[in-house]
């Protein structure tokens, strides 16, 4: 079965010891309380770490109107994004800022790879999904418990399970390098 977010919100509910819910539109306190938090909660949550099925590679032209100093050209950056993932071309990053919804950057075109506003959780992997229904466990543990005990322990179970998302997006990507392996050693090698 696809998730939703539905299905993710009955999930932090059944860790809880609660009942699963079918809408957010139904009547009860667990319908309610995670309708309320779950657009802002996923948000965050795909902002904060690179979930590779929430990743978009753009080719943005610059905006009509410059910055007024210090960069060459302003990018309207997208409606659906969340933060960077890259900017500029891999190996070849660029210096930039981003200010409000734009990116002030002197390259043009601007290369972006961002993390994007992913509302279509059957697209999700499976790390995304379980993460989802533990942040949903932490942010509602209190409301439905009344234990800070389980709050806690919620948050304690989240953020070690994010260290471990971020292990496994690690191992998908290539390994990285120190820069130049010349220099680098021929730090080891020359003589003292």
């Amino acid at each position: 079965m696809s998730a939703t977010d539905v299905s993710i919100a009955s999930n932090a509910l059944l860790m809880l010891g609660k009942g699963p819910i079918s809408s957010f539109t139904e009547v009860g306190d667990g319908a309610l309380i995670t309708s309320n938090l779950y657009a802002q909660l996923r948000d965050a949550l795909l902002r904060e770490h690179n979930w590779h099925c929430a990743t978009k590679y753009v080719v943005l032209p610059p905006d009509a109107v410059a910055p007024p100093f210090d960069y060459t050209y302003a990018f309207s950056l997208p409606a659906d994004w969340k933060r960077n993932v890259q900017v500029g071309q891999k190996g070849n990053p660029i210096e930039f800022r981003v200010v409000g919804n734009k990116i002030y950057a002197d390259d043009n075109p601007l290369y972006l790879a961002y993390a994007f506003q992913n509302t279509v959780e059957a697209t999700w992997d499976d790390l995304l999904v379980h993460a989802m229904s533990l942040k949903m466990k932490h942010a509602i543990a209190y409301a439905i418990t009344k234990s800070a005990t389980v709050r806690d322990d919620a948050k304690t179970e989240l953020d070690d399970f994010l260290k471990k998302c971020r292990a496994v997006n690690g191992q998908d990507e290539p390994a990285q390098t120190l820069g130049d392996e010349r220099l680098f050693n021929a730090g080891f090698t020359s003589g003292f």
